[in-house]
């Protein structure tokens, strides 16, 4: 069976409240970004530093601590899935905030691995190239043809080929 859930993930209450209330938890999914505020780094501000990290970095920390401590409270082995990006990988110019919070969720994500594998809670991340998705076409809008044809497949992924990754 599958659940899914959408809230303020940024809502450390909300987090806490959901994760608690999981009658079983045997594999979570982490899938919260935004793309933030873009240029160059010079003008961009603390608050665009905030509204990105929290919602692309802190979110996806409070969720895995929460998912960490109700599979480690319920002694009950699991997974969890944090979805990165290309840009965690291979930076892009006048994205420095998006491409650091992806970075982030690579690293953060690999060393709770290492923590938490003695308890048997194993920890991945994917980290897909272009999707089309509407964040993709905001950012890219005038270029989306280009964008398509530098990836490897000539084409933007589509959202139910990541989820087939996923799975």
């Amino acid at each position: 069976k599958v659940s899914i859930h959408s809230l303020d993930v940024n809502n450390t209450m909300s987090v806490n409240q959901l994760i608690a209330s999981l009658p079983k938890l045997d594999i979570a999914v982490n899938n919260a970004g935004i793309e933030g505020a873009v240029g160059d780094i010079i003008n961009l501000t603390s608050e665009d530093y905030d509204i990105l990290m929290n919602t692309n970095v802190k979110s996806l920390w409070l969720c895995m601590q929460e998912q960490i401590r109700w599979m480690r409270t319920h002694q009950k082995p699991g997974q969890i899935i944090n979805i990165s990006s290309v840009a965690g990988i291979r930076a892009f110019a006048e994205s420095s905030l998006y491409v650091g919070s992806k970075h982030a969720v690579i690293g953060m994500s690999q060393a709770a691995a290492i923590e938490q594998i003695r308890h048997g809670i194993r920890i991945n991340v994917v980290s897909p190239g272009a999707v089309d998705t509407p964040m993709l076409s905001r950012l890219f809008s005038k270029n989306m043809d280009t964008l398509s044809k530098a990836q490897p497949i000539r084409r933007l992924a589509q959202p139910q080929e990541i989820a087939e990754a996923i799975v």
